[in-house]
């Protein structure tokens, strides 16, 4: 039995919002619309219907604080949910702008504020 070595660089927080994606290379593709499982400052987890696979770019549209922000990613890793019928889906982030990561640490920073509370 093998261990796999932990690779995140960041802690990840749990939350749950709104989010749509897509597989970029895809002429035909409609956006899935879904939400996070959890965050941090490099990527992200959310749930799909359909299984993506590792290293698919996708187009990620995140709103944070009354804007919705475009962000390129890439699937890490994909898990089946059994019990949902649905894949976890876990991405680094590969584009984004400076506003969204200010954004995106501001909301971590809110979760960590609120569960010492």
């Amino acid at each position: 039995m093998s261990i796999e070595k932990e690779k995140r660089r960041f802690i990840r927080h749990l939350l749950v919002s709104p989010l749509e994606f897509k597989i970029e290379e895809k002429e035909k593709n409609d956006f899935e619309k879904t939400q996070t499982v959890d965050v941090s400052e490099g990527g992200l987890m959310f749930m799909s219907k359909m299984d993506v696979e590792a290293g698919t770019l996708i187009e990620i549209k995140m709103p944070l604080y009354h804007k919705v922000f475009k962000i390129k990613a890439k699937v890490c890793h994909t898990e089946k949910d059994d019990s949902m019928g649905l894949f976890k889906i876990g991405v680094e982030f590969v584009t984004y702008t400076d506003a969204f990561k200010v954004k995106l640490i501001e909301q971590i920073y809110l979760i960590e504020e609120y569960r010492v509370l």
